[in-house]
């Protein structure tokens, strides 16, 4: 048995290219990341990113032959915006436009998530989740632990706490004049003269998804709490000023996202196709980055969607298969290999109830003959079974049909 060292799988790619990019740009360290918000039950296609980063921070690993930062940031001062349909509507819509940190959990019975397969151990663990987002952040936590990913979890509520974002807040309101412009030459968005990149959670209604941000002194912004900014939560109409800092509030999101890279220092972060469209989220921040934050923008993966059936999921829509359910379809080596085994760029549509799973075995056992080398095939599918051993990679033996 030879391991595959060199061979044209995406992910021997995508690293080369990396540690080029590395070096011509001069990049000290790198510190690969991926984040979400945890908004209610986390949908299958969020394992893609997740699993991807891990494959090429493993990757980077044996080829640098040291360490490399592998991160995950739960979103989790972003506001209720949505309410999943399992979700009982008379106890979490007055949550709506709260920061899901400061949002209570929800009981086992009625968060939606399966829990047929959970040990008292993990049921206890669950019950005692702080909040709305640490819940559903656990759910989804355990799915990506199950498929062998190691990153670490960063919450970004503690980021805020800690202070370890008021430099790149600062900045932000500093630039304010800068900030415009950029989304007016990127995305041809105008924006008015008393708009900032900022939002308070406001003191009096616990809302930050309702706020807007009207002036900023240098030490202190200004804000409303608006009754009809948005159409799924209602601002209590209050204002006031506030020092932005030590987590009263938090950045927009097209700022907050190269604000996080500025604050920890990321340089690797790829994201699903549909935020590298022209003009795109991933645009403004490289600009950001550029121009604001005075950083290299973190290199590019742009991958594409898994689908279940054709469709796109959403996880404060509940729609779509679970993470957690599907990781529990088959051992999770052969859950990693099937993203491990596909292009990022290629769409990976699954449909558990035709004959995607057998098929997926049957592939999975011929990685594993090309691996050992009992079989001639492509290489690729031999890296693919390599990449997608959790632990010790094991020895040629045979594979029952």
């Amino acid at each position: 048995m030879n391991t595959i060292q060199h061979s044209d799988h995406w992910v021997d790619a995508v690293t080369t290219k990396l540690l080029e990019w590395q070096t011509k740009q001069s990049v000290p360290n790198l510190h690969v990341d991926d984040m979400k918000t945890p908004s209610g039950r986390v949908h299958t296609g969020a394992l893609r990113g997740v699993v991807l980063h891990d494959l090429v921070a493993k990757a980077l690993e044996s080829k640098v032959a040291s360490q490399i930062a592998n991160t995950y940031v739960f979103n989790d001062m972003d506001p209720m915006d949505g309410l999943p349909g399992y979700l009982p509507a008379e106890k979490f819509e007055q949550y709506m436009g709260v920061p899901l940190y400061q949002i209570p959990a929800p009981s086992i019975a009625e968060s939606g998530v399966d829990f047929s397969h959970a040990t008292d151990a993990e049921k206890k663990r669950y019950a005692e989740a702080k909040s709305f987002a640490e819940f559903y952040a656990f759910d989804f936590i355990d799915a990506f632990r199950t498929l062998g990913c190691s990153q670490q979890i960063i919450w970004s509520h503690e980021l805020y706490q800690s202070g370890k974002m008021d430099a790149v807040i600062k900045t932000a309101l500093d630039s304010i004049d800068k900030i415009r412009t950029i989304y007016k030459e990127v995305a041809d968005y105008q924006l008015p003269d008393n708009w900032f990149p900022f939002q308070v959670t406001c003191p009096e209604c616990g809302k930050v998804g309702t706020t807007l941000t009207t002036g900023w002194d240098g030490t202190e912004v200004t804000f409303e709490c608006q009754p009809n900014k948005v159409t799924w939560a209602k601002g209590c109409s209050h204002t006031g000023s506030i020092s932005p800092f030590g987590g009263t509030g938090k950045l927009l999101w097209k700022v907050d996202w190269p604000g996080h890279w500025a604050a920890l220092g990321i340089t690797v972060e790829g994201a699903g196709k549909d935020h590298t469209s022209a003009g795109g989220s991933r645009d403004m921040a490289n600009a950001l980055c550029k121009e604001v934050f005075a950083i290299e923008a973190p290199f590019d993966i742009p991958y594409e969607w898994i689908l279940i059936r054709g469709a796109k999921m959403s996880s404060s829509k509940g729609i779509g298969t679970s993470a957690r359910e599907f990781v529990q379809l088959f051992p999770p080596t052969v859950g990693r290999f099937l993203f491990a085994s596909k292009d990022y760029n290629q769409v990976i549509d699954f449909d558990p109830a035709s004959f995607s799973i057998p098929d997926l075995f049957d592939e999975y056992d011929q990685g594993a003959r090309i691996f050992w080398e009992t079989e001639v095939g492509d290489k690729r599918l031999g890296r693919a079974f390599e990449l997608s051993q959790i632990g010790r990679t094991p020895t040629a033996h045979f594979l029952p049909r």
